[in-house]
C-alpha cells in the first residue's frame, strides 16, 4: 500500500470538531449539509455551494425517477394475490442480513469510522437509485438480446430462457456496476478525504453493493413467487447472502471502491486513473463471471454431450443454511483472486492504521494519552482495539475513539503541509480529549 499523498489527494478523517474553524471561514453549506461538511476537509469540494446545489438537483431528479420505477413495480405486485406480502417478508429478512453485512463493515472501519450519514447515503444509493434506475435499463437490454438470440437462433439447445442466459452477463455487469460506481465517484469527487486508504474505498463500495443486494434479493423472491407460486426465501436469500453478504454485489462494488481507494493514495494522476479503471474492470469482470455461470454450464454440458437441465423449471425451495453454505464456498473459490486482493489490502491497511495511530500519538502530552494508555496502545492487536480497564467501558471507548481521531487528523494535516501544533482543528481535538478525561 502507498501511504504518500499529495495535498490535493490527501485522505482524511471523520473529525467533527473542526466545524468552528470552518464556520469562521464562512462556509455556506452549514444550513443543510452540516454533518458531512463538518466531517470533511477543506481540500474537499463539498465546500463549493454552487457545485453541491447542482449535484443535489440532479440527484433529486434521478431519485424521483428511481422511486417512481420502484413504486410502479410495487403497484404491479399489489395486483397479484399475496405477492406484495411475500416481497415485504423477504425484504424484512433481507434487512436483517444486510444489517449483519453492515456491522462487519463497521468493524473493519472501527479505528476511525466514517460518518453514519455517509453509511446511510451509500446504502440508499445502492438500494434506491441504483436499483430503481437499473430496472428499466436491464429490462430493455434483456428484451433486445432476447430478440437478437431468437433472430439468429443462437444456442437453441438452451431452451426458452436462452435469451436471458446471454443477456444477464451483459445487462447486470455493465448497467449495475456503472450505476453503483457513479455513487462512489460522487463521494470521491466531493469527499476525497474520506478515501484515506484503500480500506475506506472498499468499505464504501461494499456499502453501496449491500444496499443493492438488500432490494434485489427481495425482488427475486417475489419474482419466483409470481412466476411459479413458490416461496424461495431460503434459496434466494441464502444464495445472495453467502460469505455474510460478500458473495455478490458487496464484493463487486467493493472492488470498484478498492480501486478508488488506491487511486486516492496514488502519487501520480496516471496511476490514480489506472487504479480507478482497474477497480471498475475487476467489478464488472467478477459480476460477469457470476452472471455468466449459467450459460457457461449449458455450453459445457452440450459440448460434452450431457443432458441439459430444464432451465424453465420452477426454482426449488432449499433450506437457508444449505443455500448459504453452497453460495459461500462457490463464491470463495470462483472469486478467489479478488478475495485475496481484498484480504491483502485489509491486512496492509490495518497495519498502516495501527502504525499511524502509534506514530501520531507518540509526541502527545499526558493530558491527551497517559503512560498507561501508551502501554495499552503498544500492545493493541490487529483484531482487537485497546481498552482502558481502569475506565468504564463507555468512557474508555470515547477516549480511544477521540485519540484515534486525533492521530488521523494529525496525519491529514501533515499531508496538507499544515502545522500539527497550531492547526485549529487539532487544538480543538486535544481539548475535546482533555474534557472527556476530566469528566470521568
Amino acid at each position: 500500500m502507498e501511504t504518500g499523498h499529495d495535498p490535493a489527494r490527501a485522505g482524511g478523517t471523520s473529525c467533527t470538531v473542526g466545524a468552528p474553524a470552518r464556520e469562521q471561514k464562512g462556509t455556506n453549506l452549514d444550513s443543510f449539509v452540516t454533518p458531512l461538511a463538518r466531517a470533511s476537509r477543506k481540500t474537499d469540494r463539498i465546500h463549493d455551494p454552487r457545485l453541491v446545489f447542482a449535484i443535489l438537483a440532479v440527484l433529486a431528479v434521478l431519485g424521483g425517477v428511481a422511486a417512481a420505477r420502484i413504486l410502479t413495480l410495487l403497484d404491479l405486485y399489489s395486483h397479484h394475490e399475496h405477492l406484495l406480502r411475500v416481497f415485504f417478508i423477504a425484504l424484512f429478512f433481507s434487512t436483517i442480513l444486510t444489517g449483519l453485512t453492515t456491522l462487519i463493515l463497521r468493524w473493519l472501519d472501527r479505528r476511525d469510522p466514517l460518518p453514519w450519514q455517509l453509511y446511510a447515503s451509500l446504502l440508499a444509493w445502492g438500494a434506491i437509485l441504483s436499483t430503481g434506475l437499473a430496472l428499466p435499463a436491464n429490462q430493455r437490454i434483456l428484451r433486445d438480446v432476447d430478440r437478437w438470440v431468437e433472430k439468429n437462433d443462437l444456442i437453441p439447445y438452451a431452451g426458452e430462457n436462452r435469451g436471458f442466459l446471454l443477456g444477464a452477463p451483459i445487462a447486470g455487469p455493465l448497467v449495475e456496476e456503472t450505476l453503483k460506481g457513479v455513487g462512489l465517484l460522487l463521494v470521491f469527487f466531493l469527499f476525497r478525504s474520506f478515501f484515506r486508504s484503500p480500506r475506506d474505498g472498499f468499505i464504501m463500495g461494499a456499502l453501496v453493493g449491500a444496499g443493492f443486494n438488500w432490494f434485489e434479493s427481495a425482488l427475486y423472491v417475489a419474482n419466483d413467487y409470481a412466476e411459479w407460486g413458490v416461496h424461495t426465501y431460503g434459496t434466494e436469500l441464502g444464495g445472495r447472502y453467502g460469505l455474510f453478504g460478500f458473495a455478490g454485489h458487496a464484493l463487486f462494488t467493493g472492488l470498484t471502491g478498492l480501486g478508488l481507494g488506491y487511486a486516492a493514495v496514488s502519487k501520480t494522476r496516471v496511476r490514480a486513473v489506472a487504479w480507478a479503471l482497474l477497480g471498475y474492470f475487476l467489478a464488472v469482470t467478477a459480476h460477469l463471471v457470476n452472471n455468466g455461470l449459467g450459460v457457461a454450464v449449458v455450453v459445457i454440458l452440450h459440448t460434452m454431450g450431457k443432458p441439459i437441465p430444464d432451465l424453465s423449471a420452477p426454482t426449488e425451495e432449499n433450506p437457508f443454511l444449505s443455500s448459504w453454505m453452497s453460495a459461500s464456498l462457490r463464491s470463495f473459490f470462483m472469486f478467489l483472486p479478488s478475495v485475496l486482493l481484498i484480504l491483502y489490502t485489509l491486512v496492509r491497511t490495518g497495519r498502516w492504521e495501527e502504525k499511524t495511530i502509534q506514530t501520531e500519538l507518540a509526541g502527545e502530552p499526558d493530558t491527551v494519552i497517559s503512560e498507561k494508555e501508551r502501554a495499552r496502545l503498544a500492545r493493541e492487536t490487529h483484531w482487537r482495539m485497546r481498552r482502558y480497564p481502569w475506565e468504564s467501558r463507555r468512557h474508555s471507548r470515547s477516549i480511544v475513539a477521540e485519540q484515534n481521531r486525533l492521530a488521523f487528523l494529525k496525519y491529514q494535516v501533515e499531508q496538507e503541509g499544515g502545522d500539527v501544533q497550531t492547526d485549529p482543528e487539532i487544538v480543538a481535538q486535544r481539548a475535546r480529549i482533555e474534557r472527556i478525561r476530566a469528566s470521568s
